[in-house]
């Protein structure tokens, strides 16, 4: 048993990917790294290593295989400590799903490689903790979570409370980079003591064993350090003993528990807005995997054994290294070009496996009458959806490509569903020459979960759009009238909202006409000044907000399906086209902002949403696998006042804690609401700050150091790096109203963030007579009447014609899913190592508030 002095250190080495140089520069150090760490190993019986990423060991063997037999024998023996994460990535950021692949992949890693299962998790220098990690945790049968930044100094062993009730053991040591500026063997004597006074007087706060890491980025351990460790062992009256944490939580046992709810806000939370070219290219990533896993999964269920989806693996390995925690370090432009390949390179590789299987279902879709040409809908997600699209395909005719040797004029086409009813469209483009291509947009009513409709276009002359949904009222009518008036508004009106444009500052408010109230009073683009921050969560501000300037309100589309109106100008110099577009059949509007950035400016462009209440909003926001109220956080239960706050120990102590302490990280949507009714606002960018009853997304912002490195100039000067690149970046917002009492479910954020996709099909081949034309997909569970979410389907990693799916209640409130019955299959629930459980789950299936559960659809023996 360990004495309440005793003092464990984890030698180890933080593996940055991209921060001390290239992807391959990075990785070659690791394998300096580990090796050197062999070389210790071998010599001292008492030596221990962590290695805290599978990538890097996987690297390593992978260039020199003849190490794997000596690591094992480490592995096996205790002595080599690993954990079990694919890439040290973020918390906030990535969905929930890749969070649980960075794990499961992991696991796989240190099993295939070293034959050992870890049970402990280190989330090394990632700032701050989403709280459904204590959930995920347990299900993956861990049995400590070591904390690395956002909580106050001797947390130490703490019951972290996850939101459906999950209780893990938590560790939160000394960071390993205050210890090395405490430790460290500093040539300058009065340093050397300074440092070994502040280390004394930390561990002296507590009555209780701790652990350390002894550690730095990309750090090479060395016989000269162990020397170091020996000499202050016989010396000191606090030695150091080697362990890892395996060892060190079988011998102690927990004292003074601290309780921790909920989140652990970022600390560093700009990370997305400070590289707009870089970071929201994950999340086209994660959906397209979505996408490209579901009908992969689809293709089994179908009875198929070709494997279409043989490259997605590689994908993710490449997504998940590209979502490390690190960017723009003294790799330079040459790895953040690598880590955007990375992305965009699994994006690529899901997309041609989602074509490849939507071809092939779409091919056998029938139509309701000869000469109509599918446009076939899916819908990946857990719940039916009724949107307005753009879609196209060919009409082609029956011997020559073009439809037009049918003697029908070769502009005349209209779309019909699969009852074959004419359904209004909008002609978007017409391409003809050797056959005829159009693009048409309308809205596609109750696309199935997890399945697919059909659309068709035919060769017949179409209707007449009807008369424009609502009505315009423009400010430039009076001004012919009254040209020494002040300028006013414009004003847009359909069934569901009244829109207004301020003609001189931009700013837009919209009147809930569903609710019968005012819902956002002059949201508008704003740029809040700073004096050059950095990427992390340095963000002095000057204290000056920077109102738009505007160019011009026109509004170029408006008819039945939707109205469109653009507003043009610019913000603190940078040009900027805002398009603001009104669904005529659902209650939402949708807002896209294009900024073209051409110069480097030291500010934070924001698009704001000021909720108009006499009442203090409620804020929620989305996380991985549930959401948070704001402004809640671990301490929120017992000491408000901490909410959010830095962790004492960061290396950024200087900070101004009020720049960070209203930002949160969201993922795919806020909401605000008061007693009355809610609004909620999709998005596909992350960071968000909350004032009062205004929530603000932060869009992009220019910084001029990054943290990582500068450039030394030939004459000994130092340069800062700016960000972020010259080019143009687009933003996207879904807002919809809601009940008061409603659940709060963010699906608008979600469907923002997976779109429908539309395949083309230039098959014409009618039903069967008294079959029903279209396509029809296994049916799997469908979420639209509960706020249980099946957030991913796939086939299992292991167990062969099986397929998974991830569930988990998204509101905060009990809940069910019925578990429809698929031929040849049968339901079992799992771990989230896809093992099966002993309990078996009914027809339907029960949740607790935010609950998380694995499905197994197995096939029957």
């Amino acid at each position: 048993m360990a004495s309440n002095t005793d003092l464990s250190i984890i030698p180890f080495s933080h593996l940055d990917l991209f921060w001390a140089g290239t992807r391959e520069e990075c990785l070659s150090r690791g394998s300096h790294i580990i090796r050197q760490a062999l070389a210790l190993l071998d010599a001292h019986d008492d030596y221990r290593f962590m290695i805290e990423s599978t990538n890097f060991l996987e690297h390593h063997l992978s260039c020199f295989p003849e190490d794997r037999e000596r690591l094992r024998r480490y592995a096996q023996a205790g002595r080599l400590e690993l954990v079990p994460l694919r890439s040290i990535i973020y918390s906030h950021l990535p969905s929930g799903e890749t969070t649980v692949r960075n794990v499961l992949y992991g696991l796989d890693e240190c099993q295939r490689l070293l034959g050992v299962s870890p049970d402990i998790l280190s989330m090394s220098d990632i700032p701050g903790a989403t709280p459904q990690l204590p959930q995920l945790t347990a299900l993956f049968g861990m049995r400590v979570l070591v904390l690395s930044r956002g909580c106050p100094v001797h947390t130490d062993f703490a019951r972290w409370h996850g939101l459906d009730g999950t209780v893990v053991d938590a560790y939160y040591p000394l960071h390993y980079a205050s210890l090395a500026n405490m430790l460290s063997p500093f040539p300058e004597a009065e340093r050397r003591e300074a440092g070994r006074k502040r280390f004394a007087d930390y561990c002296a706060a507590v009555d209780y064993p701790q652990i350390m890491h002894w550690g730095m980025d990309l750090y090479a351990p060395t016989e000269d350090i162990y020397q170091f460790i020996k000499s202050w062992n016989a010396e000191s009256t606090r030695p150091l003993r080697y362990a890892t944490f395996k060892e060190f939580f079988a011998k102690t046992t927990p004292v003074a528990v601290k309780e921790l709810y909920g989140e652990i806000p970022s600390e560093w939370p700009n990370i997305e807005s400070s590289w707009p070219d870089l970071w929201p290219q994950d999340i086209a990533a994660e959906m397209m995997l979505h996408d490209a896993e579901w009908l992969a999964a689809v293709n089994v269920l179908m009875g198929r054994d070709d494997r279409p989806e043989a490259g997605l693996r590689q994908a993710w390995d490449w997504l998940l290294d590209g979502m490390d925690h690190n960017q723009n370090g003294i790799g330079g432009e040459i790895a953040d070009e690598d880590k955007l390949r990375l992305k965009t390179s699994a994006r690529d590789v899901a997309r041609q496996c989602f074509e490849a299987l939507s071809r092939r279902f779409a091919a056998r879709t029938t139509a309701p009458r000869p000469h109509a040409f599918p446009i076939v809908i899916f819908n990946s997600l857990s719940w039916r959806r009724s949107e307005l699209v753009r879609a196209r395909t060919a009409v082609y005719g029956d011997s020559f490509a073009a439809f037009r040797t049918t003697n029908v004029p070769h502009n005349a086409v209209r779309l019909i569903d699969d009852a074959g009813r004419e359904v209004p469209c909008r002609l978007v483009r017409h391409l003809n020459m050797v056959a005829d291509t159009f693009e048409v947009e309308f809205f596609a009513q109750d696309i199935p979960a997890f399945g697919a409709r059909a659309y068709y276009l035919e060769a017949a002359a179409r209707a007449a759009l009807p008369a424009p949904a609502g009505v315009i009222h423009d400010d430039r009518d009076l001004d012919r009238r009254h040209g020494n008036r002040p300028v006013g508004r414009d004003e847009f009106e359909n069934d569901f909202f009244k829109l207004s444009v301020d003609r001189i500052s931009g700013g837009v408010s919209i009147h809930d006409k569903v609710h019968g109230r005012p819902l956002v009073t002059d949201a508008a683009i704003v740029g809040v000044e700073e004096r050059r921050g950095n990427y992390i969560s340095s963000m002095p501000l000057s204290g000056r907000v920077m109102p738009a300037i505007i160019d011009g309100v026109e509004w170029p589309v408006h008819d039945a399906l939707s109205t469109v109106v653009e507003i043009t100008g610019r913000i603190y110099n940078q040009r900027f086209t805002q398009r603001l577009t009104l669904w005529a059949d659902r209650p939402l509007i949708e807002l896209e902002n294009r900024l073209e950035w051409r110069e480097h400016r030291y500010v934070r462009i924001e698009q704001s949403f000021p909720l108009q209440s006499t009442q203090d909003v409620q804020w929620c926001y989305g996380v991985p696998f549930g959401q948070v109220r704001y402004p809640e956080s671990i301490y929120y239960r017992s000491h408000p006042a901490e909410t959010a706050a830095p962790s004492p120990t960061s290396q950024f102590k200087a900070m101004d804690v009020t720049d960070v302490s209203t930002i949160r990280l969201a993922r795919d949507w806020v909401d605000g609401a008061d007693s009355l009714s809610g609004v909620t606002i999709g998005a596909d960018h992350r960071m968000w700050v909350f004032n009062g009853n205004t929530a603000s997304c932060c869009m992009l912002r220019g910084i001029g150091c990054t943290s990582g490195g500068v450039q030394i100039n030939e004459d000994g000067s130092k340069t800062s790096v700016q960000r972020p690149p010259f080019g143009d970046y687009v933003f996207r917002f879904r807002l919809e109203p809601r009940d008061a009492g409603a659940p709060v479910a963010g699906r608008c954020g979600h469907e923002l963030n997976s779109s429908l996709r539309c395949v083309g099909v230039g098959l014409s081949q009618p039903a069967a007579p008294g079959a029903a034309p279209g396509l029809s997909l296994p049916v799997l569970p469908d979420c639209s009447d509960t706020t249980v979410v099946v957030s991913w389907v796939k086939i299992a990693e292991e167990k062969a014609g099986a397929v998974v799916l991830r569930c988990y209640e998204s509101a905060g409130a009990a809940a069910s899913l019925r578990l429809p019955a698929q031929p040849g299959y049968v339901w079992r629930l799992a771990d989230l190592r896809e093992r099966p459980l002993a309990e078996e789950p009914g027809v339907v299936l029960s949740f607790k508030p935010y609950e998380i559960k694995t499905l197994l659809l197995v096939p029957q023996a």
